[in-house]
């Protein structure tokens, strides 16, 4: 939340009415003029409590200003201190907010989590999983076509959708943090076939000797199982070397860390600019120049090196789609996209990878 002094004074004439309630305005509009009231859609507004000006001296309000519609319909109560409640210089009067934020946590992912195998699945858990999503889907659907619902609860909704579809008719599987890297299907067939000849050699009472053939089998099938799997770690072992040497080439923080490692050492000397007519040959003094140099590029001004042509042209086209999409209902400059075109770009995702802290992955 932040705040600025436009305020507004208090009228000593009785037929104007002074500003007396808390405004917001939201940033997805101009930011020019306080236009949209604190309100809830219970009562319509929140009236405040405590004193009707927050400016001790010339007894006015300032606008307070929400980051977004979201955060405005969270309010539920605002409250205005005396003045001398608190101990403060200031000459404006503390303001408490109360707001309705759900609480949501860092999930931290243990090795215990269970998770979709995605792996697993069929056609026919497929087209379950489909069906147990296609009247939620479209009761969510109906929800924001009747109503404002702001992006925030509809990507929720999504997540609950795509969980409960997922919990109730996908095979579920635990992460192994033991299982090696390099394990392909082919070190798991081998050793499978391992396992099961040395449980027929304990059975026969663990015979010595190649003139038994249990033993004779299991000590063949333990061989081909240590020569697949030094196979496998050595390919994963050569992928890796590839991948770290592929990454070097791109890497250019790394170049020039080595390149720097050659060069000699360098002076104490450092170079001197000069910004706007002062020299600057110390790290503080430059530094500074480079903030004043930038801040100035992204100050709206009307010096020099301000493009007001460029400005224009952005705010004209800005004027252009919010009357493109908002009042005409229309699509944004591009078109629709496709659902193909999404399916296209999912396609492409590498599958059975980590999700995120709203354990979502692509296979969803």
């Amino acid at each position: 939340m932040s705040g600025n002094d436009q305020s507004t004074q208090e009228s000593t004439t009785k037929s104007q009415t002074p500003s007396k309630q808390p405004v917001s305005i939201t940033f997805l509009k101009s930011p020019v003029t306080p236009t949209e009231k604190l309100h809830d859609k219970e009562s319509g507004k929140i009236k405040h409590t405590g004193p009707d000006y927050t400016f001790i001296t010339k007894k006015t309000m300032i606008d307070y200003f929400l980051v977004n519609k979201s955060v405005l319909r969270q309010l539920r109560s605002c409250e205005i201190l005396d003045e001398g409640s608190i101990s403060s210089t200031s000459d404006h009067l503390p303001i408490i907010v109360e707001l309705l934020i759900d609480n949501n946590p860092h999930r931290i992912m243990n090795s215990y989590s269970k998770f979709p195998a995605w792996h697993k699945i069929n056609d026919e858990h497929i087209r379950n999983y489909q069906e147990s999503m296609d009247v939620p889907i479209e009761l969510l659907t109906d929800r924001i076509n009747s109503d404002n619902v702001d992006v925030d609860t509809v990507n929720t909704e999504i997540e609950s959708i795509l969980h409960a579809a997922a919990n109730s008719v996908i095979p579920k599987c635990v992460f192994n943090p033991y299982t090696k890297p390099y394990w392909t299907p082919d070190v798991k067939k081998a050793h499978q076939t391992e396992r099961s000849m040395r449980k027929r050699w304990l059975a026969d009472g663990r015979p010595r000797g190649m003139s038994h053939e249990s033993y004779k089998h299991y000590k063949k099938a333990k061989y081909e199982f240590r020569n697949v799997q030094n196979a496998a770690y050595e390919q994963y072992i050569q992928k890796c070397y590839n991948d770290i040497n592929e990454a070097a080439e791109c890497d250019i923080r790394l170049f020039w860390k080595l390149v720097k490692r050659c060069k000699p050492s360098t002076s104490r000397i450092y170079p001197e600019i000069i910004h706007n007519g002062d020299t600057c040959n110390d790290p503080e003094s430059i530094a500074n120049a480079f903030m004043d140099y930038f801040s100035n590029i992204c100050t709206t001004n009307n010096t020099d090196t301000f493009d007001t042509s460029k400005k224009q042209f952005i705010d004209s086209a800005y004027s252009e789609i919010l009357n493109t999409c908002c009042n005409s209902n229309e699509n944004l400059p591009g078109g629709v996209i496709k659902e193909c075109e999404v399916r296209d770009i999912v396609k492409s995702l590498m599958r059975k990878k980590a999700s995120g802290h709203d354990k979502i992955q692509n296979e969803h």
